[in-house]
């Protein structure tokens, strides 16, 4: 289906797709009301449901006057070039104000050095406007093109005749030079309402562009005349046309491909053809998908997007490698402290008990010598007769086993001591001096006096008293093996 919204009307036709032909099922023209553009979707929903138009997509059809349409001649034959070039030759031409330009173009022909098309501009507003209006309707577009273009696609000719088409159907007249196929010159003149001033005007107009094209130097060379509209305004025209060319003329009322129906699509004949063009596969002006320049950055973005794929892909199977050999540790881990739960307490049994054994062996390793302290002693007690032990007492000193909480068993100390006190007689002061002298001498022992000295001895004269301290800790014995922690 094909739509059109023009400034005073509403047209629309629907066709269903037969064996061999299109067979037109629904045709209207309804009259525009004067209602908001908030309103106008609503009213043209009720206008679909009525006229019973199906909730498909559709071609939204666009007036001459609603577009800039230029023809070109571009000196470079390569596709790929024609978007920016026609970008820029049409927008000198462009009067849209601050609203954005829809730029499409369609290609008649091109050479080895030169192309030639027709490209045509929307302001961007119109195309927003359109397609919500229809998408409110429940009928989104599938293409919106030129009017203009249905009309070619009824009247051009393959074999190359220049054909003036002459399009009253719509709210304006729209006048169309076709060569072959190729639209040469459009233009749109607005045209009265009512009806017999809409004739008229229609007149007019078709004079002043006929009599404009006799007048130029390279005037076209027409070959045939086709008018489109109803039949008084195209009884009037061939009228006119008669007196003013002998050229042959007709009034488009059917069409091959288009098969007989009770609708009469007099005023829709260009949407017709816009359909016949999309179903043929023709190309045309769309300006929902304009032609685009070639993306030249897409190789390098492609290119980029690959590697992105690839480190994303890498880095996933690194990451899923990690969590299986990550589940594979935890689960190990898992293993060891369910083991360690299990032989700890044992572990910590056996130390315990190696400390207890450590501190035992401590404990009962002091030994003092005491047979090699007295037979020091005995030595020591010259010249014989001289000196006498009257007594000798000695006494070990213990304050246990030093076990630091933070130390190694190899740190552990036993705290212990020996001492001697020798009562001695000696035949003169000089003597027992000499006897005290020589344990002062001896490094081993500290000399200390736990009395005085006295003249009363009972078996010579001269009596001391010596206290001996053995200095360092000889009184222990072996040390017993280290415990590891």
């Amino acid at each position: 289906m094909a739509i059109e919204l023009g400034p005073r009307h509403l047209r629309g036709v629907v066709v269903d797709q037969q064996v061999d032909a299109l067979r037109v099922v629904a045709s209207f023209c309804e009259p525009r009301p004067d209602l908001p553009k908030a309103e106008v979707a609503a009213w043209m929903k009720t206008v679909f449901d009525r006229h019973g138009v199906p909730r498909n997509a559709c071609i939204l059809a666009v007036p001459r006057d609603e577009v800039v349409v230029k023809r070109l001649h571009l000196t470079t034959p390569r596709a790929d070039e024609l978007p920016e070039m026609v970008d820029l030759a049409l927008r000198d031409d462009l009067h849209f104000g601050e609203d954005l330009p829809v730029i499409d173009f369609l290609v008649d022909h091109d050479t080895n050095e030169s192309t030639n098309l027709l490209a045509a501009a929307l302001p961007v507003s119109s195309l927003k406007r359109g397609r919500e209006r229809m998408v409110s309707t429940g009928r989104p577009i599938a293409a919106m093109s030129l009017r203009l273009l249905g009309v070619r696609n009824l009247a051009g000719d393959i074999h190359g005749a220049t054909t003036v088409c002459i399009d009253a159907s719509g709210d304006d007249l729209e006048i169309t030079l076709l060569a072959g196929r190729d639209v040469t010159v459009t233009r749109s003149a607005s045209i009265s309402s009512e009806s017999d001033d809409r004739i008229e005007s229609v007149v007019r107009e078709v004079r002043r562009t006929w009599l404009s094209w006799q007048v130029e130097a390279e005037g076209p060379d027409v070959d045939r005349i086709m008018v489109f509209g109803s039949s008084e305004v195209a009884d009037a025209v061939m009228t006119l046309m008669a007196e003013l060319s002998s050229v042959k003329i007709e009034h488009v009322t059917s069409r091959s491909g288009i098969a007989d129906s009770e609708q009469h699509p007099d005023l829709c004949w260009p949407l017709l053809g816009l359909i016949m063009g999309a179903r043929s596969g023709d190309a045309l002006i769309d300006f929902l998908n304009p032609r685009q320049p070639p993306d030249l950055a897409a190789r390098r973005r492609q290119m980029a997007l690959g590697v992105i794929a690839v480190l994303i892909i890498l880095f996933g199977a690194i990451w899923t490698i990690g969590n299986v050999r990550t589940a594979g540790l935890r689960s190990k881990l898992a293993e060891l402290e369910t083991q360690r739960a299990r032989l700890e307490p044992a572990w910590l049994r056996h130390h315990r008990d190696r400390y207890r054994l450590t501190h035992l062996d401590l404990w009962t390793g002091v030994h003092p010598d005491w047979v090699g302290s007295i037979s020091v002693l005995i030595d020591r007690l010259e010249p014989v007769g001289s000196v006498v032990l009257d007594e000798v007492s000695g006494s070990l000193n213990y304050g246990g086993v030093d076990a630091p909480r933070n130390a190694s068993s190899s740190e552990w100390t036993v705290d212990a001591s020996t001492s001697l006190v020798l009562k001695v007689e000696a035949a003169s002061r000089e003597l027992g001096e000499s006897f005290r002298q020589t344990w002062v001498q001896d490094s081993q022992w500290s000399v200390g006096t736990s009395g005085a000295d006295t003249e009363d001895g009972q078996r010579l004269p001269f009596g001391l008293t010596i206290e001996l301290i053995l200095a360092e800790d000889d009184t222990v014995g072996n040390q017993p093996e280290a415990v590891s922690e």
